[in-house]
């Protein structure tokens, strides 16, 4: 990523998606203790972007530990990501594993809803020591889209 004047010049991949209408949440935890916050952001078009917060002055406090995909150094108020982050991919099965179907109906899935499997088995994975716990109900999921089945314009004309 290049810098100008210490600070990230923003690349297309690292914007939000326009028009968000769903989000899905979830903590980053470390030894227990929350970290961070990961969420998934999605439009009508079908479009996603991946949030990541870091908790700074926790993930001081308990070690710095390495959040895979994050750059930590540049200790931003938020990642964002319109591609599959490292540590979804790390605790994730690709659309081409070969016994996606099987692991999926493990999960009780149809298809590779990604934040799910992540959720399901609280992000374990063998590169680190964070899992991935689902935010509270009243947290998990936002649809911004319908307010009692009706639908309603938000700014530049995006249903919301």
């Amino acid at each position: 990523m290049r810098l100008v004047n210490n600070k990230p010049t923003g690349r297309p991949d690292h914007k939000r998606v326009p028009c968000i209408c769903t989000r899905r949440s979830a903590w980053i935890v470390y030894k227990g203790v929350r970290i961070g916050k990961l969420t998934e952001e999605g439009n009508d078009a079908c479009e996603t972007d991946w949030v990541i917060e870091v908790f700074w002055d926790i993930w001081d406090k308990m070690g710095q530990p390495d959040i895979p995909g994050v750059d930590t150094e540049l200790r931003l108020k938020e990642y964002i990501r319109q591609y599959v982050p490292i540590i979804v991919e790390q605790r994730t099965f690709s659309d081409e594993y070969e016994d996606l179907q099987n692991e999926l109906q493990r999960f009780g899935l149809t298809w590779n809803d990604r934040f799910e499997v992540m959720c399901r088995n609280h992000g374990r994975c063998g590169n680190n020591d964070l899992l991935i716990e689902r935010c509270e109900d009243n947290e998990v999921e936002e649809n911004l889209c319908r307010v009692e089945g009706n639908s309603i314009f938000g700014e530049h004309g995006c249903l919301l």
